[in-house]
């Protein structure tokens, strides 16, 4: 309308102009026509328009949608945390359980150990749960261990044993410790020798000093074996540590020499236990296999993996050593179901023993246990677990018979628990007096 409103006013027009105009005027004529044309249909008229519903503003905002993006953000989370758990358990490959332990090494799992707990502060006495807390469930998981061991040499009777690992931190000190003590109090009489040169560790666990040992063996012959083992509070345990520590503990654990004080050691005691240093940090271990009758490999649950303990099985093969077993050691306790029974057993057991009797403490027979203090048997911190056996009286050393359990003044129950051996009790009674 705006065109021809100008080309109309214009006084004069070129022929262009004037056929312009005139083009615009006939096509506003045709649309006029269109839509009179249009208006004259049924229903077309512009009353005939009518309101169905009303717009009315919305009370609820329709974005976002909390609840249903809450719940797709929640399921979106889940399928992702379960994606890197399965990725993550896919890609750990340490051992942990029985069937690990077989298919990395092909030996079978003579005792599984749950894991302890107890606070990182306390004293390594505490590790000994066979001699602490002989109602917990590690005890029994020791006691076990034992059972298996004597039935894997039923044919061939194994007089000494090596307890090794295949890395460093597996818990075979603990293992070879406990182990030896569980023998001890099935009325055998053993020697736990502290065979690891580099770094010892049987010493601290039992409180021992470490003056004389194993290397006091091998440097003369005037040096006897009564002369280095310390007793034990059990009866029938002894104790030969590492002595000093020499420069070349690889060519005297190899000697012909080292080989003739294992005999002198199976000829005082019925069973030799060797805790050594671990399979792939040095060769002391795969020597002593070779010389002792057999082995047992203890495996971390959860921290060793299944190509370390691979190594180490092949450590011993090559030596020759003849291994008896596995010890899967720290299993977590989710892991360990059958641990519930012994919770349940030992617990009962303890009840039972507190009702008849409320407590123990473990003394000396004898003079020694006259002249103790009662109030030493109520003291909060154990005292030293053994003794050297040179002070021993000559008349206790050459007593067959275990050591009485006395009861003192003050005694301290020795109840179990559920958590663990490490927990079950907060200060267990002194176990025996430290002399010189």
């Amino acid at each position: 309308m705006a065109e021809i409103d100008r080309l109309a006013g214009l006084r004069t027009r070129t022929d262009a102009e004037a056929q312009q105009l005139q083009a615009l005027r006939d096509r506003i004529t045709a649309v006029r026509g269109s839509y009179a044309a249009l208006l004259g249909l049924p229903g077309s008229a512009a009353n005939a328009v009518t309101v169905v519903d009303p717009a009315t503003p919305a009370l609820t905002p329709t974005s976002p949608r909390v609840l249903l993006n809450t719940l797709l953000a929640a399921l979106v989370g889940l399928l992702l945390a379960l994606g890197i758990a399965f990725t993550m358990e896919y890609l750990d490959d340490t051992v942990k359980s029985s069937e690990d332990v077989e298919a990395a090494t092909g030996l079978a799992t003579l005792g599984t150990v749950i894991k302890m707990k107890g606070d990182k502060g306390r004293s390594e006495i505490y590790q000994l749960a066979a001699l602490l807390y002989p109602r917990g469930p590690a005890a029994e998981a020791y006691r076990t261990l034992r059972t298996n061991l004597e039935f894997a040499s039923v044919d061939e009777p194994v007089r000494t044993l090596l307890v090794t690992s295949s890395i460093p931190g597996e818990g075979k000190t603990t293992t070879s410790s406990n182990l030896a003590v569980a023998f001890a109090q099935a009325g055998r009489r053993v020697i736990l020798l502290d065979a690891d040169l580099r770094k010892p560790g049987v010493h601290k666990l039992f409180d021992l000093p470490n003056t004389s040992g194993l290397t006091s063996l091998l440097r003369t012959d005037d040096v006897t074996v009564d002369d280095v083992a310390q007793v034990t509070e059990e009866e029938r345990l002894r104790i030969v540590t590492t002595g000093p520590l020499p420069p070349n503990p690889a060519e005297l654990l190899g000697s012909h020499r080292m080989q003739t004080i294992l005999e002198r050691l199976v000829a005082a005691a019925d069973l030799v236990i060797v805790d050594s240093p671990p399979l792939q940090a040095v060769t002391d271990a795969a020597i002593l296999a070779s010389i002792t009758d057999g082995s047992l490999l203890v495996i971390d649950a959860g921290r060793t993996r299944r190509a370390a303990a691979g190594h180490g099985r092949e450590a011993l093969a090559k030596s020759g050593a003849r291994v008896l077993g596995a010890a899967l050691n720290r299993l977590s306790q989710r892991a360990g179901s059958d641990y519930v029974y012994y919770d349940y057993y030992g617990a009962y057991g303890a009840e039972a023993t507190a009702k008849s009797a409320p407590g123990r403490a473990t003394t000396k027979a004898g003079s020694q246990a006259a002249a103790r203090p009662a109030t030493q048997a109520a003291s909060a911190a154990p005292a030293p677990l053994a003794t050297s056996s040179a002070a021993r009286p000559a008349t206790q050393a050459a007593s067959s018979a275990p050591a009485p359990l006395a009861t003192s003044a003050a005694p301290a129950p020795l109840v179990t628990s559920s958590a663990g051996a490490g927990s079950q009790a907060a200060a267990p009674a002194p176990l025996a007096d430290k002399r010189g």
